[in-house]
């Protein structure tokens, strides 16, 4: 049978399939008879071993015994009939459950990826990109674990704390995206700015953060480390009736993208107990602030400064940094650049004499407290900045009016769940749908935007976005289906396996709200669909 004949023969029990081009349906059908042979072949070998391990071989030996018994007492063509006759009624049973497994997979997998292509493809620009995600597991490659960023974590802390602190690490990812404190207007009953700090030098990429009048000269720099180099530092500022200035957040932007997911920033020195492992929701790790005022540094500035401060030292025993040195700065700042501060003075940035080292200084949100850091990851797991969280603003500062208005709708998009259009897109929507999929409800989620998006640093736009579930599992797997810029040359769809609800909606949040596609270069190409690549 041809690939032709065959796509002929199993596509007639799908109707759906009349919508699709013969193209189309023949790279389906391939992906699908992949899936099962692959099926087929496991099975079989899994009841060959359980037979041969509950009867230790013995009934192997007996049909063996049998066959030869049929070759002795037959003689000619007929031994040969015989024998085949015998094989085929000895064997049988063992072929039952595979070929069973493997047609009820066949229908089922290629119903789904025919209704999948088809729901699609009704309202796609491009007529390829009707093949809305259909290879989810047919060509699945090794497993991405890009957005673990296991490059950045320094190898200085005890195996055993490292491998508690890997299972529960996103438990303590941060839920507020912190990102947004830089580009938002108004949040709640605060009016956001941003405060630009300037150019700091991180020489390492090894980063302390701390109260620099307590612990500067001793702070453990985190695990997590960015590449070196010189980046901005920016605070998101808060300015309300009621509070005044504060200063929510300070951020080290490394790379400009936005995160995907914030991971809380360790030293290696917290105690992770048998609560942390117990799987319920956790707040933070932080450092503490006694005198109302926290840095972000460098490692080697905090060795520059140690330097510098231990000649100061020497000179005279009662001098202290504040008094001495901090309180000066302050003033100074204030005095050149008074926005956003008070007239003591509420930030600084300052070179440790006689270096290159940067030491920006900043008031710390509310005072005296534990603040957390956190290191931004983008889709692809690469390290973005990092943020240090003083004040929850949406939380802090919500006013009745942004609890009681209703929930944006995203006009621009349409939501379909298993080929069925739903009336409206919104975040509250698109959670419902997340856990009906989960539950076994829905089989997936596909969200199209009205006008295609541009992929960053690619001559490719994404035309949807679909998620399914990860095998059965609570995890999820997410889909950007693209077309080429100025061209039809077909769909090129990528994946992504093993995403928790979290980053799935901050992915979601990011196309919804800024148009913002995951970097795909490091995802899976899960169908081609171009019409110059054959399978």
């Amino acid at each position: 049978m041809t690939k032709e004949e065959r796509t002929e023969k199993w596509f007639k029990e799908v109707p759906e399939a009349k919508k699709l081009s013969p193209e189309e349906r023949r790279k389906i059908c391939s992906c699908v008879a992949r899936g099962t042979v692959v099926i087929f072949i496991v099975l079989l070998a899994v009841e060959f071993v359980a037979v041969y391990l509950w009867t230790g071989g013995i009934i192997f030996d007996r049909m063996a015994e049998a066959a030869n018994q049929l070759a002795v007492n037959s003689h000619g063509t007929r031994q040969y009939k015989i024998l085949a006759l015998f094989g085929v009624i000895l064997y049988l049973p063992f072929f039952v459950i595979p070929l069973t497994m493997g047609l009820v997979y066949r229908k089922r997998r290629l119903k789904t990826l025919a209704k999948r292509a088809c729901s699609v493809g009704e309202t796609s620009s491009e007529s390829d990109i009707s093949q809305a995600g259909a290879s989810y597991h047919d060509a699945k490659g090794d497993e991405m674990k890009g957005n673990e960023a296991p490059e950045t974590i320094e190898e200085n802390s005890g195996n055993e704390w490292l491998n508690q602190w890997e299972r529960i690490r996103r438990r303590f990812d941060c839920k507020t995206d912190l990102e947004s404190y830089f580009k938002k207007k108004r949040i709640g009953e605060a009016d956001m700015g941003v405060l630009d700090l300037g150019m700091v030098r991180f020489e390492t990429g090894r980063i302390i953060a701390c109260d620099p009048c307590i612990d500067l000269d001793e702070a453990k720099p985190y695990l997590q480390t960015i590449p070196s180099g010189i980046y901005p530092v920016r605070i998101a500022v808060c300015n309300s009736d009621g509070s005044g200035i504060r200063y929510a957040c300070a951020k080290v932007e490394v790379s400009g993208k936005k995160p995907a997911r914030y991971e809380l920033a360790m030293t290696g020195d917290e105690k992770l107990t048998s609560e942390n492992d117990g799987g319920q929701e956790e707040g933070f790790f932080g450092f503490g602030v006694d005198c109302g005022l926290a840095c972000i540094a460098d490692l080697a500035t905090q060795r520059a400064f140690n330097c510098y401060w231990k000649e100061r030292w020497d000179r005279d025993h009662s001098i202290d940094p504040f008094n001495d040195l901090f309180c000066d700065l302050l003033e100074e700042s204030y005095r050149q650049y008074p926005k956003y501060q008070s007239k003591t003075g509420d930030w600084f940035h300052w070179k440790v004499p006689g270096t290159d080292c940067d030491l920006p200084v900043f008031a710390s949100g509310w005072g005296d407290g534990v603040y957390p850091a956190y290191f931004g990851y983008d889709a692809a797991g690469k390290v973005t900045g990092v943020y240090i969280h003083f004040i929850d603003v949406e939380e802090d500062f919500a006013d009745a009016k942004t609890e009681d208005s209703p929930e944006e709708n995203h006009e621009g998009w349409t939501l379909e769940v298993d080929g069925e259009e739903q009336t409206a897109v919104t975040m509250t929507k698109i959670k419902e749908q997340l856990g009906a999929i989960r539950g076994g409800d829905a089989d997936f989620m596909i969200l199209k935007p009205s006008t295609p998006i541009s992929v960053e640093d690619s001559d490719r736009m994404c035309h949807f976005v679909q998620i399914c579930s990860d095998n059965g599992s609570e995890e999820y797997h997410f889909e950007v289906g693209t077309g080429s810029k100025g061209k039809n040359d077909g769909t090129l769809i990528y994946g992504k396996d093993h995403l928790k609800q979290e980053e799935v909606e901050r992915l979601i949040q990011s196309l919804l709200d800024s148009n913002i596609v995951p970097e795909l270069r490091e995802w899976e190409i899960v169908l081609d669909l171009r019409s110059n690549v054959n399978i």
